[in-house]
């Protein structure tokens, strides 16, 4: 059995339609740059231009980075945690369910400031989540991750 959750962080949302608006606009400009390069026969234009269109490719792709989603995926007996962006897939954790420690955390929004710092700690949980956080320890890492109390007790019936 396959049961898996997904929590969007969109803490950049804005910020990434910002970006990606003027970039558009960038893009009208270089086209019509090159048009106008075209019917005045200036190649050197043409070449300013199309170097313009290549660095605002280059800011779309970074600004795409700027909001991803948290998958959380118990799968018979393993248990994954999955950062998708909208151009890429990255596994972070893959483990036996039977082997994974979690500790609901109850501290306050200072005290998981003070353990998001360490840098033994990777923050995988996004605040404005209707879900619960908690700890998992594996390795000598801590995550702390949002989970619905579903994939929890299915997680602690696999130990």
């Amino acid at each position: 059995m396959r049961y898996s959750i997904e929590v969007s962080q969109n803490k950049y949302g804005v910020l990434k339609i910002i970006v990606l608006a003027l970039c558009l606009i960038a893009d009208l400009v270089a086209i019509a740059g090159i048009v106008g390069a075209l019917s005045s026969k200036r190649y050197a234009d043409i070449a300013i231009c199309a170097v313009i269109m290549l660095a605002v490719l280059a800011v779309q792709c970074g600004a795409t980075f700027l909001t991803y989603k948290i998958k959380y995926q118990i799968d018979d007996d393993n248990f994954s945690i999955y950062k998708i962006y909208p151009l890429k897939k990255c596994e972070i954790v893959k483990t036996n369910a039977g082997g994974v420690s979690l500790k609901a955390f109850e501290g306050n929004s200072s005290e998981m400031k003070t353990l998001s710092a360490d840098k033994n700690t990777v923050t995988l949980c996004v605040n404005t989540c209707p879900y619960a956080i908690y700890v998992l320890e594996l390795s000598g890492k801590k995550y702390l991750i949002n989970l619905d109390d579903y994939l929890y007790a299915k997680t602690e019936e696999k130990r």
